[in-house]
């Protein structure tokens, strides 16, 4: 079943990314079908147009009428090295192979959704309450403890490197008020851990959180994404999506299959200039030997 337009597809919600990764939007429109692409430096990344539930994979195969890789290369408005693609059922002929695999977890909203939680969700949810979490709107005075938490739960919790802070204070800037619904747990007046989720139409994505340890025996995350889960079925939204999956946190995917989360894994193609990616190569072995660690595109 097709679903609506992705968050991706919000136009303030891409100029705020634009803005915070120090690059620019701009849309491609082929075969009657419109395509969003941020560039960035050397690199283009495709944002997603929609997001179909369909069998795992199952897009793989080269069919008539497919876009090939060559046509969409040769449209880029500008000079790229590199373009990543994320497939969820677009028209896109692949590569040999995908360069890894993006595993999302996703609600249907229409019935009430906790009814598929696990009992041990469950009982965390009130050991959350008894305990004195509290969830509350997100305000421009917990920002500076959120991008602190991002860092923390991104680079030690998941072992992965954190957005930027200028990408965060971007997407606040332009969005608390546009694309944005987020929200706080807290005990007292300590912000716990933040969730902030993009919405569009139909849908409402966790696009970011961010946790302080001390949340964690507190079960506050668990009770942060009920609530949220809650809030956007109130307001209408048919889908809640718990984001993209790290391959490196079985933990995580755990977490959020206790909420009735069903996975959903779409193939990452990359395709890129061979000249370019010698070059990439070079320059993140020189990191590493430099001991530094840089966000890439």
């Amino acid at each position: 079943m097709p679903l609506s337009p992705s968050p991706f597809l919000q136009t303030a919600f891409l100029d705020a990314l634009a803005e915070g990764l120090g690059g620019s939007v701009f849309p491609l429109t082929l075969q009657g079908k419109t395509l969003f692409f941020l560039h960035r430096k050397r690199a283009a990344f495709h944002h997603l147009s929609s997001l179909p539930l369909g069998t795992p994979g199952g897009s793989n195969r080269p069919e008539p009428g497919w876009l090939r890789w060559e046509e969409l290369w040769d449209h880029l408005p500008q000079p790229i090295g590199r373009l990543e693609w994320v497939d969820r059922g677009e028209e896109l002929q692949p590569g040999p192979r995908p360069a890894a695999w993006v595993t999302e977890h996703r609600l249907d909203l229409e019935e009430d959704p906790r009814v598929l939680y696990r009992k041990s969700l469950r009982e965390q949810l009130r050991a959350a309450e008894r305990r004195g979490v509290e969830i509350t709107p997100f305000e421009t005075r917990d920002l500076e403890d959120f991008l602190a938490y991002v860092e923390r739960t991104y680079r030690h919790k998941h072992g992965v490197l954190p957005p930027p802070a200028s990408l965060i204070r971007a997407l606040w800037q332009h969005g608390h008020n546009h694309f944005l619904l987020a929200l706080a747990a807290r005990k007292g007046k300590r912000l716990l851990s933040g969730l902030w989720l993009v919405v569009s139409r139909e849908e409402a994505y966790a696009f970011l959180q961010g946790t302080h340890p001390e949340a964690y025996p507190l079960r506050a995350s668990a009770l942060l994404f009920d609530r949220a889960i809650a809030l956007a079925r109130d307001q209408g939204y048919r889908w809640f999506s718990f984001g993209a999956t790290p391959s490196s946190s079985p933990g995580v995917r755990f977490f959020k299959e206790r909420f009735g989360a069903i996975p959903h894994t779409y193939p990452l193609w990359v395709h890129q200039h061979p000249v370019y990616g010698g070059l990439r190569r070079i320059y993140k072995g020189a990191q590493v030997l430099r001991g530094k660690r840089e966000i890439q595109p």
